[in-house]
């Protein structure tokens, strides 16, 4: 397929893939995808907090982590559509910084709510997500390439 033959599209499209596996796990029965994520910072708000308590506006950071898929889908269809290479490369520059930005603010709040039980919950998800977020910048300035990149 002609959209995948450029390393940026690689690694944009398994930041989206890698979005949907299970970033944490509590126990054996809930886990949450980066696309459940906020949901569950929301309920488990409410289950540590209690509902007495007025919903914070820093759990609005947890919505930050849509923008990883979208922006990788982004970049997917601005490779794809714009036809002068060198726009397209400054424009997914850009764009290749603001998936892992957003995957760093959304474990951030994890991390600073939940404390250490939070790191022992992570699952390969999340993992696997700040990493090919972490490869698309690189990607994107072309310091990785295939032979179809050069």
């Amino acid at each position: 397929m002609k959209i995948f033959e450029h390393t940026l599209n690689i690694f944009a499209a398994s930041v989206i893939l890698f979005f949907f596996f299970p970033w944490f796990t509590i126990g054996n029965t809930v886990s949450f995808s980066g696309a459940t994520l906020p949901q569950g910072a929301k309920n488990l708000h409410i289950m540590t907090s209690g509902l007495h308590t007025p919903f914070p506006s820093l759990i609005l950071l947890t919505y930050v982590v849509y923008l990883v898929p979208i922006t990788a889908f982004i970049i997917i269809v601005t490779d794809s559509i714009v036809k002068e290479r060198e726009k397209s490369r400054n424009i997914n520059r850009f764009l290749a910084c603001i998936p892992l930005a957003a995957c760093i603010v959304s474990l951030l709040y994890f991390f600073i709510t939940g404390g250490a039980g939070a790191m022992n919950s992570m699952s390969p998800g999340a993992y696997l997500t700040c990493a090919a977020a972490l490869f698309l910048i690189p990607a994107a300035f072309g310091v990785i390439r295939t032979g179809s990149d050069r």
